[in-house]
């Protein structure tokens, strides 16, 4: 009865013209013909049609699957009229037919979808029309993917290279996990990545993009409301390829880094602090790392300047490898030491996966990713590789509450699931798989898009972006106990630049008393972050970047130094407003 008038109307699904038409009931048995309402996707053909009151309003709603195995809401007004919802769901490959239910026993209505060709999936209802299953939001030929607060309002924002690297996406976040396309920005031709931080000083986010076909970096400086003031080009060597962002030259400023495939180089571009750069200077990678591409940077050996980590994207039989640039502290970098490797490597990530205090790197390569655990001294050594078929993605972070990092997979084809990598803290994994994405995945960031202090997911697929928000339970006890260390230990803080807030993970082999305070590059006292008694085991505090008297810190270099019982760890931070 979508009128509400006490009789039974009529939907009727036409699959061939995908769309739908409301037949209303004069209260005889006859009908007159209402709206007829065709999806978002006008040329995807209509499958499987099932009423339901979705959102609790007491009104009738109409959910949809598509021949391309997407799920489409159509909320109901009470009087016959229909809206269609802003979000899709994925729920299998082929032709998914539809039933309802109150699986949870929470009073709502949830869905399952049986797909021909794969799998059921079970979508459970938050009762306010939306469900537990990754929502999309049409993005065509979306690339990578990252995460910052643009507008300053708290929440996590979306940035995405889409439209064959020619446009730059802003999705400003809701704070409850849904996003709202903002605005976009011309970039390109053929954009290839993206570094965000303050770049003119102002504590105002900002954007570095990547222009491989004119050998440019373009910088947006940010207005503070999500939106961009007009580019300003920097030359970026020739065919820049993936940049990271820090402070390479100790100056409190950031600068760019960037890999150039076909001259071998590195491109280090020294920022100004104004939002402009210096002209690049290049220095060279070795034989085993020909085609420069992924590429990081962390303070591999301790000195406190942050170095690199570079990664070959040779093909055929050239050489490939891992390459380690060490930073002279002046923004110079010595030739890189590196180590072989058979496979071509996309993507670099450090992170400190063994909980020893420096960071190790996780590598994607076609075909899976490969971890090498640093010595403490900057050098490394290979080990372990796990298989995934396809190119795609990934990141890093504690995705189940056990206070170790995990890493979280997204496959270049969409019969490959997004895959959990789950850290046993000793730089070793277990896999657990967990669902089928809706096209070919492209890259993957874990913001907190919903305030609840977990990571969620972000993947750019084909022709989309995909939120799944994290309700994984928190780790159990004897998981946590089993993680015990021998001796105090101080995490390198994550994320690291940070911006505005970043995590210190600390562990204890006793109780007792820390204190962690954080100083300025001279040596001044800023803030106290923790001055209190912990527990056995794991515990971590969180950093907004403010000093004792709450005010907001200028970018640059700091160091926390956590003391207890006797033992004494430093650990250096970089704030990039």
């Amino acid at each position: 009865d979508f009128d509400l008038d006490g009789d039974a109307d009529l939907a009727v699904l036409n699959e061939a013209s995908c769309d739908f038409v409301i037949h209303f009931n004069q209260g005889d048995g006859t009908f007159i013909n209402g709206a007829t309402y065709t999806s978002a996707w006008p040329t995807i053909g209509l499958y499987y049609m099932h009423s339901l009151d979705v959102d609790d309003d007491g009104y009738i709603d109409l959910a949809l699957t598509c021949s391309n195995g997407s799920l489409r809401l159509f909320l109901g007004d009470g009087e016959g009229n229909f809206q269609e919802d802003n979000y899709y769901y994925w729920v299998g490959s082929s032709h998914p037919e539809l039933c309802s239910g109150d699986f949870d026993l929470d009073g709502d209505s949830d869905l399952a979808a049986a797909s021909y060709s794969d799998k059921v999936s079970i979508l459970i209802n938050y009762g306010d029309g939306t469900f537990r299953s990754p929502l999309y939001y049409n993005l065509y030929n979306s690339k990578n993917i990252y995460s910052s607060d643009l507008n300053g309002d708290g929440d996590i924002d979306l940035v995405s290279i889409w439209n064959a690297g020619s446009t730059v996406a802003i999705f400003l976040g809701n704070g409850d996990g849904t996003l709202e396309h903002f605005i976009d920005y011309t970039v390109g031709p053929n954009a290839t990545s993206i570094c965000i931080a303050d770049y003119n000083g102002d504590l105002i986010e900002d954007l570095a993009v990547i222009n491989n076909s004119s050998y440019t970096v373009s910088v947006f400086l940010g207005n503070g409301d999500g939106t961009f003031q007009n580019k300003t080009d920097f030359a970026a060597g020739n065919d820049p390829l993936m940049a990271c962002t820090d402070d390479f030259d100790g100056d409190g400023d950031s600068d760019l880094a960037i890999t150039n495939g076909d001259t071998r180089t590195v491109s280090v571009l020294i920022g100004n602090g104004d939002g402009s750069f210096q002209i690049p200077e290049s220095f060279p990678t070795t034989e085993l790392v020909k085609q420069p591409y992924g590429i990081c940077t962390s303070d591999f050996d301790g000195d406190d300047d942050n170095d690199l980590a570079v990664g070959a994207d040779s093909l055929g039989g050239y050489p490939k490898g891992l390459g380690i640039m060490m930073n002279n502290g002046d923004g110079t970098f010595q030739p890189p030491v590196t180590y072989r490797s058979e496979w071509k490597t996309r993507k670099l990530v450090a992170a400190d996966l063994d909980r020893d205090g420096d960071d190790d790197i996780v590598a994607k390569y076609i075909g899976g990713i490969q971890i090498s655990m640093n010595n403490g001294d900057g050098t490394f050594e290979f080990s372990d590789e796990y298989y995934i078929n396809g190119m795609g993605s990934f990141c890093v972070s504690d995705f189940n509450h056990d206070r170790v990092l995990d890493i979280i997979t997204v496959g270049s084809d969409h019969v490959d699931p997004i895959l959990f990598f789950m850290g046993n803290g000793d730089g070793t994994f277990q896999e657990k798989q967990t669902f089928i994405t809706q096209s070919d995945g492209f890259d993957v960031c874990a913001p907190d898009l919903d305030g609840d202090g977990d990571p969620d997911i972000a993947a750019s697929l084909s022709f989309s972006i995909m939120i799944t928000l994290n309700l994984t339970p928190i780790a159990t006890a004897a998981e946590i106990e089993s993680a015990i260390p021998s001796s105090p230990l101080l995490s390198q803080n994550f994320p690291n630049p940070f911006n505005p807030v970043t995590t210190f993970r600390f562990a204890l082999p006793e109780a007792g008393h820390v204190r962690i305070a954080v100083y300025d590059a001279a040596g001044r006292r800023v803030a106290v972050i923790a001055d209190r008694h912990f527990q056995t085991g794991d515990s971590e505090v969180a950093w907004d970047g403010r000093n004792k008297n709450g005010r907001v810190l200028a970018s640059g270099i700091y160091f926390a130094r956590m003391t207890v019982k006797g033992y004494t760890s430093v650990k250096k931070l970089v704030l990039l407003r």
